[in-house]
């Protein structure tokens, strides 16, 4: 997608998933111990009034965090941006690259388009599948997501 819209060569991962993968190093809560700034970013939040941090730590294989992770930067980005400029001054090179990515529409687009799947697709089906108790009950749920599909696949109107 972004090797369509863009005339930057897309490497091996996309931008907005480097995006997500570089911010989380530095903001989230088992961030980079040299150059990330959690706690001080976190602190920078409640003086603005946010108290949500939708960012979760990368623990184990969980498919969902990617995507949970992106709307949380999508949704913390005009944040981080004010924070990394004129608070932090962003000194390290963690920081400025999560500076850059921050300004990049496309990259942006990107992380909106993976929070809206977490959204609709991978947050609800992560609760079905830890309250499932058999495989019965999962397969009236991946049947309902197949119908979703298709009609997500018509018509996008409804997301």
């Amino acid at each position: 997608w972004e090797a369509i819209n863009s005339d930057e060569d897309v490497k091996s991962e996309s931008g907005s998933m480097c995006l997500v993968r570089t911010a989380c190093k530095a903001i989230q809560t088992r961030c980079c111990q040299k150059s990330g700034c959690h706690v001080m970013f976190r602190a920078y939040l409640k003086t603005q009034g946010v108290h949500d941090f939708p960012i979760a730590t990368y623990e184990g294989n969980r498919f969902n965090i990617v995507f949970y992770n992106a709307a949380g930067i999508y949704y913390l980005r005009s944040h981080l941006i004010r924070y990394l400029e004129e608070v932090h001054h962003t000194r390290n090179r963690l920081l400025q690259a999560v500076l850059n990515d921050l300004k990049h529409p496309l990259y942006l687009i990107g992380c909106n388009g993976l929070g809206i799947v977490s959204k609709c697709i991978t947050s609800p089906l992560w609760r079905v599948l830890e309250s499932s108790s058999s495989m019965s009950t999962l397969c009236k749920e991946y049947q309902n997501m197949h119908q979703l599909f298709l009609k997500w696949s018509d018509d996008v109107s409804t997301l």
